[in-house]
């Protein structure tokens, strides 16, 4: 996973970390072991940040931290019986409705 993100950062030419682009791939070939890093996730975690607790709240730090912070938020709201996409899909839909609200 960390090959691939800094693979395509190289590639890109950019200056962080491409966890969104290396997350889903390496989810679609094995979604039970690699949840999804996105914006949209991002933004949900970043929301719940005081009920998950984690500090600090570094979620473009490393992967593996990412990992950790979503495994504590399916923890912390009992989302175990949830798989990595099913949340990814939930978060995308909290997202666009808050979106919604906001205009």
């Amino acid at each position: 996973m960390d090959d691939i993100a800094a693979e395509t950062e190289k590639n890109c030419k950019s200056a962080r970390r491409e966890y969104s682009f290396a997350s889903k791939y390496c989810s679609f070939h094995r979604p039970d072991v690699y949840p999804i890093f996105d914006s949209r996730n991002e933004k949900v975690l970043r929301y719940y940040r005081k009920d998950i607790s984690i500090s600090p709240f570094t979620l473009r730090k490393s992967y593996k931290d990412y990992v950790k912070i979503i495994n504590k938020y399916r923890e912390i709201f009992g989302l175990e019986c949830f798989s990595y996409k099913e949340i990814d899909r939930f978060n995308w839909l909290f997202c666009n409705l808050k979106n919604e609200e906001t205009k």
